[in-house]
């Protein structure tokens, strides 16, 4: 008669949420000055968008290269990895009896050598909580995060 049952709460704040994130690269070999390099990209989390919660995601995250001359593509999966571990799932969103890893929508920005919109998607890996393999795809163009990123025309 009485089951157990798993009462679903996720908490989400909505809105938008822009920060620089701070990221390693694979070469940790210092420089003449003797510092290892850490570069930054620009995070952006759009939090309850009605057409995200349409197609069963709570969130889209853009991560965009960042003017310092070197990319993320080649570290994504670990920027993803610390956005929803430290920002999403502590701060935008709480869930208490499920993981958030597949209810996010990842997109990678890159100016260079044009300006690119790419949907990443990822594989979980379960055992080291983290993504990995990420896969990349044109986003659409009438996707509605397209709407208000575009980069202005360069004169």
């Amino acid at each position: 008669m009485f089951g157990n049952k798993k009462i679903e709460s996720i908490t989400t704040h909505s809105g938008i949420y822009k920060f620089e994130l701070p990221y390693l690269t694979d070469n940790l070999v210092p420089r003449e000055n003797g510092i290892v390099p850490v570069y930054n990209c620009d995070i952006e989390i759009h939090v309850g968008n009605q057409k995200d919660l349409d197609n069963g995601f709570l969130a889209t995250v853009i991560i965009s290269a960042n003017s310092d001359g070197v990319g993320n593509t080649n570290f994504v999966e670990d920027i993803a990895t610390m956005v929803l571990n430290n920002y999403i799932d502590k701060k935008s969103i709480r869930a208490e009896h499920t993981t958030l890893y597949d209810k996010i929508r990842w997109i990678e920005r890159n100016h260079y050598p044009k300006e690119r919109f790419d949907l990443v998607n990822f594989e979980w890996h379960k055992e080291e909580a983290r993504y990995i393999d990420p896969d990349w795809y044109k986003l659409a163009e009438d996707d509605w995060i397209l709407e208000n990123h575009r980069l202005q025309p360069y004169k």
